[in-house]
Order: C-alpha cells, then structure tokens, then sequence
C-alpha cells in the first residue's frame, strides 16, 4: 500500500515538474517550507491534552506558534532561492557536462544547507517567541514555561526532520532527470548525512513525540501542564535509551546490506568479477543482493566473451563492434596499407615438421602484431604466412604512413635478430584511399578495407623477391613520409597486374 502510495506521489510531482519547468524547484520548496506552520499549529493543538483552554487562549496560542515559525521563513525562503540557482539554470537548458554536477549537488544538498550553519539561531528565536508568548497567554508557572521550552525545541527538531525529507522528495524529480546527463566519473563532493545518521535523528524525535502524545491521551485530561516537562523527560530518557538499542539493531539491519553492496561493487568497478554480494535476508535488501549477483555473474560473461573476440579479432576493431554493434557500414578514408610476407615459405615448410611450422609462425606473429598495434595501426587478417596491416582505419591517424613506415622498420629489425637467417620476411606498404567497413554475407562478416591501396601494397611486397630489398614502398607512401631522404628508388620494376607504372623505393643501405 505504501508502495503504491509513494508511486502516486511520485507520480505527481513528476507531472509539475514537468508543468512549472524552471519554476518548479522554488515553487515546491517554498510551499514546503510553508508547512513549518502546519507543525506549529499542530504543535500549539497538541498542548490542549496537557492545558485546559478557552477558546480565546486556543487562537492566541495558535497565533503565537504561527508566528513564531514565519519569524525565519523570510530568510529561508531567499537562502533556499540562491542555492538553488545552479538547478534552475540547469533546467532551463544550460546542461553542459560541469553545470550538471554543480547543479546535481545543488539539489543533493538543499535539504540539508537550507537551514545555515547558525540554524541554532533560528532555532533558538522560535522557541523563545513561541514560549514567551504562551507563557503570557496560558499565565504559566515557571515549571510550565520549562515544559513549553522543551517541547518547543522538540517540535523545531521535528520540524527540521520532516523537511529534509519532504525537500528530499520534493526535489527527487529534478535530481533524477540530472543524474541522467552527469559524466561517468563525476565525484559526489562533499558528503552530506550518511543514512546512519538519518536513522539515528529521526527516530528518537518520533519515539519521543509519540510517548509524549500517548501520555498526554492517557491521562483522560487529568494531566496538568506542570506535568509536561517530566513526560518530556520521561519519553526522553526512554527514547535514548531502551528505544536506542532498537535503533541501534535497526540500522545495522538496514545498513549491513548497503555496505556488502558498496563494497562488492566498488571490487566489479576495479575489474574483478569475481565479487558477490551475500544473500542474508528475503527482503528488498536480499532481493537486491540477489539481482546485484545476477548482474555481475552476466558482466563476467560478457567480459570473457569480449575477450575470447579479442583473441580473434583485432582489439580496436573490437571495441568498435561492442560500442557500435555489427553495421560499421563502410566509410572512404586515406590508409596506408603493410603486407608482410615470408621469404621461400614453400622451402621452409618442405624442410620442417607442420608442427614446428605453425610454432615459427607464431613467434614472426608474437613479434610483428606488438609493433603493429604500438604504431596505432591494426591487423586487418594474417593470410597464411603473411598478414595485411592498415594504418589509418579504423582509428584515424593523421601520420598513417610515418606509423606504417616506422613499424615496417621495426618489425625487419627484430625478425632478423630472432630468427637469425632462419626466416626472413618482406615488407610492403601503399597508401591512398578505401572503403572501410564490414565485408561478408549470410551471418558472417569481418571488418576489413577495400581499395587500390591495398592491391598495390600487396603487389609492392611481392617485388620485393624480385629488388632483394627488405622493405619497399609505393611512391604514394613515399610522398606522405615526413622524412623521405632515406629512400631510393628501384627503377625497372614492374607489379604484376597493374597496368599504370609505379614506382617503388627501398631503405638506402
């Protein structure tokens, strides 16, 4: 039932939000704070179980404890107008990135700082307005006065509570349509009440008043004033201390739960999968712990999923498809494209067993696919003992031949010092434009480049059996190099299959 209540509530408060627009946090929160009226005049009626009163007295009372809570509603009226400031500005459309933090706190810690730091103060004026004047209007015996003190003071805390959480509420609307445009990594700021602290202020103040009304209903109007101020003692002494231990149980009850959860998912935050959340009650805490487990056991599939494709498909290519799904539908970029080769491959599977093949394979992989990846380009596809890398796609890169050329060299460094003559590889680059995108058909694609760029780059690999030379590259690359002074060209090569001359050039010895 309360449930459903609280959904109607929030329901309607939803509606004028979205009704009032800017207007709506100093509209509501100004209405609310009216509510501290409420309290007094319900506070200055209570005190008929204790007082016999005329009618006249009654409104006088009334009138005392009315005023005596407008005395400081001026001023937290326009404090609460400037804090809010940064929420108003937010919803009438300045939502950068920064204003949504600023104002997101704004809103957090309304509830709290609307009352300021000298709330005692405040505090203090109210319960002398209302006690002076009553004192005067009931014609009160110095005991009584003491009763009316204390039982103003608890009205004014009471008064406190409930407005923390009914701005709370109020203000719900508003913090959750911010918290949808904060940035990931945002930080809380300064921390406000913790929710054991809520517990541990709300609580006596409610065991208190009640003992306090159920004496007064008790007495069958036998109790007099005089007697208000040890009932207020008595619900006191009762509240922090045979009520407090129950508060005390409570509290753990309801915060143990929330700080398994903290933890465990401060643990799913750091990467470790591994952490759990214990089920320790049936409950909406176990409920949550439950559904808190379920969510973390489907991160930790997923997370060996995105790494088993990882294994298989190049890791930026990766994150293009967890991010963007499988479409990547082909776009026109500027690539420069690597083939690597090796050198009489044919001979050198002839002369050694498939298995040492495959391993020899992979250490030439082990050492070029590091290089690669360290010059921002990406392994397209290993094509049996070669494989083809772009550089410029899918990940931009303005210097896309420099990196190419700078990985090209490196890789023929570190083979020939691995591998010693055992194998040696040949490397050729091209660049220019493609077409880069998923390519394939009925349910199987891979992501790969289509161009001229690429047919060249293959080409110029294969010349380089014919030059000797370990690297080559088109003059296409060439003109893209920042320092192209190291290379020469070998004039009287033709590549196979292109109609067009190109000329080639090698790294000067």
């Amino acid at each position: 039932m309360f449930g459903k209540l609280a959904r109607i509530r929030l329901g309607i408060l939803e509606r004028a939000y979205r009704r009032l627009g800017p207007a709506y946090p100093t509209v509501s929160t100004t209405l609310e704070l009216t509510g501290g009226l409420i309290v007094a005049v319900v506070g200055a009626l209570f005190l008929r179980l204790y007082v016999d009163m005329t009618a006249d007295q009654l409104v006088g009372v009334i009138l005392a404890a009315a005023v005596a809570a407008a005395t400081t509603f001026p001023f937290s009226v326009l404090r609460g107008r400037r804090m809010l400031l940064p929420v108003r500005e937010w919803i009438a459309g300045d939502r950068t990135p920064q204003k949504s933090v600023e104002a997101w706190r704004a809103a957090i810690a309304f509830p709290l700082d609307v009352w300021p730091r000298t709330w005692y103060v405040q505090a203090t004026v109210i319960v002398v307005v209302f006690t002076v004047a009553t004192a005067i209007i009931l014609s009160l015996t110095p005991l009584g006065i003491l009763g009316i003190f204390g039982i103003s003071w608890l009205a004014v805390g009471y008064g406190a509570v409930l407005d923390f959480y009914t701005l709370e509420g109020l203000l719900r609307p508003v913090v959750a349509d911010i918290s949808k445009t904060l940035p990931p990594d945002f930080s809380f700021g300064r921390a406000e009440l913790s929710l054991r602290t809520k517990l541990f202020l709300s609580l006596p103040f409610i065991n208190v008043l009640t003992g306090i009304v159920v004496a007064g209903l008790a007495s069958n109007g036998e109790n007099q004033i005089s007697d208000l101020g040890a009932d207020v003692l008595a619900a006191t002494l009762v509240a922090f201390t045979v009520s407090l231990l129950l508060v005390s149980r409570l509290t753990e009850s309801l915060l143990r739960p929330l700080t398994d959860l903290i933890g465990a998912a401060s643990k799913v935050e750091t990467g470790d999968y591994s952490a759990r959340v214990p089920v320790t009650t049936s409950d909406e805490a176990g409920q949550v712990a439950r559904s808190f487990n379920r969510m973390v056991a489907g991160l930790a599939e997923r997370e060996e999923i995105r790494e088993a494709f990882g294994t298989y498909v190049d890791p930026e290519v990766a994150r293009r498809v967890i991010a963007e799904g499988t479409s990547l539908a082909g776009e026109e970029v500027e690539i420069t494209a690597l083939f690597l080769d090796v050198r009489d491959f044919t001979g050198f599977a002839e002369r050694n067993r498939p298995t040492e093949v495959v391993a020899t394979l992979n250490r030439l992989f082990e050492i070029a696919v590091p290089l690669i990846h360290e010059q921002g380009g990406h392994v397209d596809k290993f094509v049996g003992d070669g494989l083809l890398a772009v550089f410029g796609a899918p990940r931009r890169q303005e210097n896309h031949a420099d990196c190419a050329f700078e990985a090209a060299c490196s890789i023929a460094a570190k083979v020939e010092g691995a591998f010693d003559g055992e194998l040696s590889v040949g490397l050729g680059m091209s660049s220019g434009p493609v077409v880069a995108g998923n390519v394939g058909g009925g349910g199987r694609l891979e992501f790969s480049v289509v161009g001229d760029a690429v047919n060249v780059a293959a080409r110029v690999e294969a010349a380089t059996r014919e030059t000797g030379d370990v690297i080559l590259v088109s003059e296409t690359t060439r003109d893209l190099l920042s320092k192209p002074e190291g290379l020469v060209e070998r004039r009287g090569v033709t590549l196979r299959g292109k109609h067009e001359h190109v000329c080639v050039y090698a790294v000067e010895a």
